[in-house]
């Protein structure tokens, strides 16, 4: 039987060759986690063609040892892989957002067609329906959870709010404030990009954040859908911070399935040409 280092031998050099097999045996041996193991070899290979090891070994060792920050990683690693396909030039990968000492910067910076684009790699799990949600045995060993948790923000609307509900604070709302707090590390000229890993957070919730959270009213006999006024790629006043941001890319990776839908900001600062958009738009259907 091969070993790790046989099996995985780019990641093996990341990680370093003792560790992999005696700090991710365990979390290998599960057949579940093996697609995204095969995957993350794949995308490391990939990104060593323009980039050093020593520079791959730099940005990811730790993060990838870590089994909290893990699941970032493969998510963070995937989209510099994805991005590194569609670039004109090699990609830079953490990349200091001034020439500050110390300076927090973002994830990646590539250039396509003539646009250079800064990216940002964030994850979202919410734990809360399994910390605080109710739970109901189906059968033994078989547990299901639910929880109940607002659709709409109360700060912006107080007549669409659910009279019962575990959870005030919508999905939505928390995703603005994760857009909010990873803006400050891209700089201020754009174009910049947002990628959203979604260990756990739905497609709806995003676009819900993107563009308003959304509400039913009737008009006349018939159920209207509208939105509030509290999305981010909304124009609104109070939003133009955002318009340093020209898009956000929800990502899943669920084994060798790959899910994704890029949402682009009609007020951005910095326009894309429409042949970047197309570009980007296939920056994820990269082959091994």
């Amino acid at each position: 039987m091969a070993t790790l280092v046989e099996t995985y031998p780019t990641l093996a050099r990341i990680v370093g060759e003792d560790w992999i097999e005696s700090g991710l045996h365990e979390l290998m041996a599960r057949p579940l986690v093996l697609p995204f193991f095969d995957q993350l070899e794949d995308d490391l290979r990939y990104l060593k063609r323009t980039v050093p090891e020593g520079k791959l070994i730099q940005c990811f060792r730790d993060m990838l040892r870590d089994r909290t920050q893990c699941q970032k990683a493969m998510y963070e690693i995937y989209t510099d892989a994805a991005f590194a396909y569609i670039s004109d030039a090699p990609i830079q990968l953490h990349v200091p957002k001034t020439e500050e000492p110390n300076s927090k910067g973002f994830d990646f910076r590539v250039w396509i067609k003539g646009c250079v684009i800064n990216g940002e790699v964030k994850t979202r799990k919410d734990e809360s329906l399994w910390r605080s949600g109710q739970k109901t045995s189906l059968a033994p060993g078989i547990d299901m959870y639910g929880l109940r948790q607002a659709t709409v923000d109360p700060d912006f609307s107080e007549s669409h709010q659910a009279e019962q509900v575990d959870k005030k604070i919508p999905a939505s709302k928390e995703l603005r404030q994760l857009i909010e707090k990873t803006l400050e590390q891209l700089p201020d000229k754009g174009p910049n990009i947002i990628v959203l890993g979604a260990i756990e957070a739905n497609l709806e919730d995003l676009e819900n954040a993107l563009y308003g959270d959304e509400v039913w009213g009737e008009m006349g006999a018939k159920p209207m859908r509208d939105r509030v006024l509290n999305g981010l790629f909304s124009g609104f006043p109070g939003f133009e911070a955002f318009n340093k941001l020209n898009a956000v890319i929800w990502l899943k990776l669920i084994g060798y399935r790959k899910y994704w839908q890029i949402f682009f900001n009609p007020h951005a600062n910095d326009s894309l040409p429409p042949e970047v958009k197309e570009t980007l738009i296939k920056a994820f259907e990269r082959k091994s």
